[in-house]
């Protein structure tokens, strides 16, 4: 009886040794899955190309699934060559039909593996062949594309798998083989050196199959180390900062690109904690990023997500984007630590604004164009008729301005129409707005006047700007003349468009009635410069 529980508790320490060691394994792999699932986003194109990269050269099985439908997004050719379908026929199915479990027996899975506080899954998976695989799927959600999917590794462990059943088989014909040995000797006082020699051949088969089994353990430990290693690599590639934040404690784990995006090296900017880390954070984006914070832990949102300014070194402002998900919380679900990444978003800010700027202001001479010239006109009738104030429209159209195209170019024009605009702002109240309407007319909205005549002043201000000569190249000048038309708010029009068409159709009268002239909408009378009483 001695000897049948020595045998049992030697194989049952190994088998016990080789489970925590295989369990190891199994976490590292999700520490790498989960790096990819928080590094990888769609943020920047290059990121984009750098994950398509790795996934579709990669040997490992890899899938992106709609976590809603179980619509298979997309698959890697290691996928394809495992489950014998082409890409494209992946693509169009759901996991259900790859997965042999039934949903109960999923449902089932899930439980166990939450109760077991595991980051993965045993499913059975069935192949074109119609052969069926045990496999361990981890899975994490990202942001791909603008869409939430989970990201899925599935290593085939049917082999492992066998390999353990085969064991513990072994051990219970084993356990089973010692007591009819020790039946035997007791009934027929059979030999102790058989039954010794017995246990002995069996221990070494025992140990040996415990040597093949650690054995393969660590060659699944070397590919996934250097799984991880390829995953850090992509990290580095991307240019991604990331943070891990122990929420009860507020202390704040960062990697040296976190620091380097703020001009900081690991060393200056640790040990860090969430009011430290308050203290980059510019004031205007501090109170929505801490809200969103509070609506993550909550559990209102799958994920945080802010768009912020950092604080550089320099004392530069850095946009990046930063993402989150909480990956640990308590058993009544309060939030225990969190992961991330900060994403140096600058340049796309950059590009955003710049073409914000084309969207509504003119190419060529950077005043604002028909779409924001109006705009602000309609905010200031909002504001005359809130006030009971004045405004004034003034259509401004160059004469001549098409000779000198014909006689000097189109640079040449050019540069007339930029010379123009900076005399037209410069004859002007800074709170007065200039704008391009196209080709050489010229729109002009005076706010806040006392009475009429100063708009004919500053009519006939303009006239005289626009009559200077302008120097062109190679010694040359060109002299051109202005035809300014002049609508009233509220006498002649109470709406943006009617004033503009009112103040365009009063310059045609005063360009028909000769060069250098202004006219006043609803009057037959042409002026080429003001005088009191007028």
């Amino acid at each position: 009886m001695k000897a049948k529980t020595t045998l049992v508790y030697l194989i049952g320490v190994g088998l016990n040794r080789a489970g925590l060691y295989l369990s190891g394994v199994a976490q590292l792999g999700l520490i790498g899955l989960s790096l990819i699932g928080l590094t990888l986003s769609p943020a920047a194109q290059a990121d984009h190309d750098v994950f398509e990269q790795v996934f579709n050269k990669h040997q490992f099985v890899m899938l992106l699934i709609d976590p809603a439908t179980g619509q298979i997004v997309q698959a890697n050719p290691a996928a394809s060559r495992f489950y014998g379908y082409s890409v494209s026929s992946l693509e169009q199915m759901k996991i259900q039909q790859i997965n042999a479990l039934s949903p109960e027996a999923v449902a089932e899975e899930g439980a166990l593996a939450s109760k077991e506080n595991r980051n993965y899954f045993i499913f059975r998976h069935k192949a074109a062949s119609g052969e069926v695989y045990t496999v361990e799927v981890s899975s994490v959600p990202m942001n791909y594309d603008g869409k939430t999917l989970l990201f899925s590794i599935i290593r085939d462990i049917t082999a492992l798998r066998e390999t353990e059943d085969a064991f513990w088989h072994y051990q219970n014909n084993l356990e089973k083989m010692v007591e009819e040995q020790i039946a035997q000797l007791k009934s027929s006082e059979y030999s102790w050196r058989v039954l010794l020699s017995t246990i002995i051949l069996l221990l070494v088969f025992g140990a040996a199959g415990l040597i093949v089994m650690l054995q393969k353990s660590k060659i699944m430990r070397r590919a996934l180390t250097h799984e991880k290693q390829r995953l850090d690599e992509v990290i580095w590639s991307t240019n991604v900062g990331t943070w891990e934040k122990h929420i009860p404690t507020g202390r704040v784990i960062i990697n040296e690109r976190w620091a380097e995006m703020l001009g900081y090296t690991l060393q200056e900017v640790t040990p860090l904690n969430h009011t430290s880390r308050q203290e980059f954070i510019h004031p205007d984006d501090l109170e929505i990023s801490d809200e969103r914070l509070r609506e993550h832990y909550r559990g209102k949102t799958d994920s945080y997500s802010c768009e912020m300014r950092l604080r550089h070194k320099q004392g530069n402002w850095v946009w990046v984007q930063d993402h989150g998900k909480v990956v640990e919380r308590d058993a009544q679900g309060k939030p225990l630590r969190m992961v991330g990444t900060h994403q140096d978003i600058s340049e796309q800010k950059k590009a955003s604004e710049q073409l914000k700027h084309l969207a509504h202001f003119d190419l060529l001479t950077d005043l604002p164009n028909r779409t924001l010239f109006y705009d602000r006109f309609h905010q200031a009738i909002l504001v005359a008729r809130r006030n009971n104030s004045l405004l004034a429209m003034l259509f401004v159209d160059l004469d001549g301005f098409k000779s000198v195209n014909d006689n000097y170019g189109h640079s040449s024009g050019d540069k007339v129409l930029q010379v123009i605009a900076q005399r037209l702002k410069d004859a002007l109240r800074q709170s007065d707005i200039v704008g391009r309407m196209g080709g050489d007319e010229f729109s002009v909205l005076l706010q806040n006047l006392h009475k009429k005549e100063d708009a004919l002043q500053l009519a006939a201000k303009m006239i005289e700007q626009i009559k200077q000569p302008i120097p062109l190249d190679n010694n040359q000048s060109a002299t051109l003349s202005g035809s300014i038309g002049i609508a009233f708010y509220p006498e002649h029009a109470i709406e943006a468009e009617d004033l503009v068409q009112l103040a365009d159709d009063a310059m045609y009268f005063a360009k028909k009635s000769g060069k250098g002239r202004y006219s006043v909408s609803g009057t037959s009378v042409c002026h080429q410069s003001w005088h009191p009483g007028q």
